[in-house]
């Protein structure tokens, strides 16, 4: 666990991130949190666990997690590319997991969905002046990467509720 720092700002600790809330009228909070995108893939997969793999479709997987089918199929197209999922389509197609997919690896997958972001971005909206010579966009970087790391021996079957998940057939 970290430590909080004793500051004038509030800080406090969520999970093994420090969350500090500047003071003034710039007041935020920097976590290093998930894109949309990768909660919509992680909830899309314990899905199809859960229900024994058995075929469906991008329509089918958003009504059950409850998410616009847009999206869903943005990330179902995604994750396909990862090679998670196999897709086919047209008349009797559709969306099942590949042989296995169930012991993938959240972390590899958090990686490959969240792609090759930064935490902060040190340009937009208002370019930072310590940009030079600043070691934190670095340090941070180093930080994700734990959090990934953090993740890599979970798989898919570790996060499923259990009350989702189908026995399999012997």
């Amino acid at each position: 666990m970290i430590p909080a720092v004793d500051r004038s700002e509030r800080a406090s600790i969520v999970g093994p991130v420090l969350v500090f809330f500047g003071p003034g009228p710039w007041r935020y909070a920097e976590t290093v949190n998930l894109t949309k995108f990768s909660d919509l893939g992680l909830r899309a997969l314990m899905h199809m666990v859960g229900s024994g793999n058995a075929r469906t479709t991008a329509r089918e997987v958003a009504e059950a997690i409850n998410a616009p089918r847009t999206h869903v199929s943005k990330v179902i197209s995604r994750l396909t590319e990862f090679g998670i999922i196999d897709a086919t389509r047209g008349r009797g197609g559709g969306i099942t997991l590949v042989d296995g997919a169930e012991d993938y690896s959240v972390g590899a997958i958090v990686r490959f969905l969240e792609g090759p972001s930064p935490v902060i971005d040190c340009e937009h909206p208002h370019p930072c002046p310590f940009n030079v010579n600043c070691r934190l966009q670095h340090e941070l970087a180093q930080a994700q990467e734990a959090f990934f790391v953090s993740l890599d021996a979970v798989t898919i079957k570790d996060i499923t509720p259990v009350r989702h998940q189908v026995p399999h057939q012997a």
